[in-house]
């Protein structure tokens, strides 16, 4: 059948594979050892990265609701500032229409006013001054009053 020196040659074969694989298993086995030695350091370290995980989903949470707050109360304070912006815009244009009234008073005043009248209220701007430093107080300008009415006329 098959000559004696194939057998002989296969079964050489065949001892070379089975020696190589037992050197491999033994060296799978020392991993294996080497694993199983490390296996509690690895659960250690498994159950610190859970650990971590956790509380890092727990902070999100936490800055999600933070954030939400905030903006909540971000956005009542940029309405009430836009209110308040509103109202201040309009006292404003009050003012300034305030303002242009009491020029065109003030001009009309002048106008009306004859080079006398303006010559006794620098005067009486004078005497202003004398009497915030001591002068006489009562005494009244006539066309000093007539300015005041006119502009107490226009409330």
């Amino acid at each position: 059948m098959i000559a004696p020196e194939i057998t002989l040659i296969i079964d050489i074969l065949g001892m070379l594979l089975l020696a190589a694989v037992i050197v491999y298993a033994i060296r799978l086995n020392g991993h294996l050892k080497i694993l199983q030695a490390n296996k509690a350091d690895m659960e250690g370290l498994l159950t610190a990265f859970n650990q971590s995980t956790e509380r890092a989903q727990a902070s999100i949470e936490r800055l999600k609701a933070s954030s939400a707050e905030t903006s909540s109360a971000v956005s009542a304070q940029m309405h009430e500032a836009r209110e308040l912006r509103d109202d201040l815009a309009y006292l404003a244009d009050r003012a300034n229409d305030a303002a242009d009234r009491l020029e065109r008073a003030i001009k009309q005043a002048r106008q009306e006013l004859g080079p006398a009248d303006k010559a006794s209220m620098q005067a009486a701007a004078g005497t202003g001054r004398q009497a915030k430093s001591g002068g006489t107080e009562g005494e009244e300008d006539p066309s000093k009053s007539k300015l005041l009415k006119t502009i107490q006329g226009m409330r």
